[in-house]
């Protein structure tokens, strides 16, 4: 009765190509330079189809449009998996590349997910700053319907004091009971 042999659906080859051109428009906006978006949009393919880029040159591409690529879903997923793969170096420079927009990458539909892989990853001192720069939107996103999951499964991998009191003192004694509610 069933056959063996995969047929995408109308809609898989859709999302495909959809993913794909979400990606080149993408890259069109992070530069104006015809070089960086043809590298870019090489990388955002290779991403989306699920092919290994040159390491060193996608590092390189990637670099200053990560917060741009990673909202998008195929692109999140398979830097999430290559994050368990990267040396300590090559997080710290993904982590200080989205540092400052890590609220707005929880809030968003595939940035969370990344972002929630990528602070499992992170030595001691990048946890720290990690947690420091979200801590003043804690309560916004431990109410959101998208950010509510990352949160709570970093709260599960908080290991010192430290990190615990950033959270915590965060917190103004009126958000606690919002968030007990």
């Amino acid at each position: 009765c069933g056959s063996s042999v995969y047929n995408p659906s109308i809609s898989d080859i859709i999302t495909r190509q959809s993913a794909f051109t979400k990606a080149a428009t993408i890259a069109d906006k992070v530069s104006l330079s015809p070089n960086s978006i043809s590298s870019v949009a090489t990388v955002s393919f290779s991403f989306t189809t699920g092919i290994i880029p040159n390491c060193n040159n996608s590092l390189n591409v990637l670099k200053n449009s990560f917060c741009v690529l990673i909202k998008i879903q195929q692109i999140s997923r398979i830097c999430q998996l290559y994050l368990e793969k990267t040396s300590q170096s090559i997080l710290h420079l993904i982590f200080s590349e989205i540092m400052s927009q890590l609220p707005e990458l929880l809030f968003d539909p595939y940035g969370n997910y990344f972002c929630l892989k990528l602070f499992s990853f992170l030595d001691t001192k990048d946890r720290i700053m990690y947690l420091t720069n979200i801590a003043p939107s804690f309560a916004q996103l431990s109410t959101n319907k998208i950010s509510t999951y990352p949160i709570q499964c970093i709260i599960e991998q908080l290991h010192s004091i430290n990190e615990q009191k950033i959270i915590f003192t965060s917190l103004k004694p009126t958000e606690y009971i919002k968030l007990a509610l």
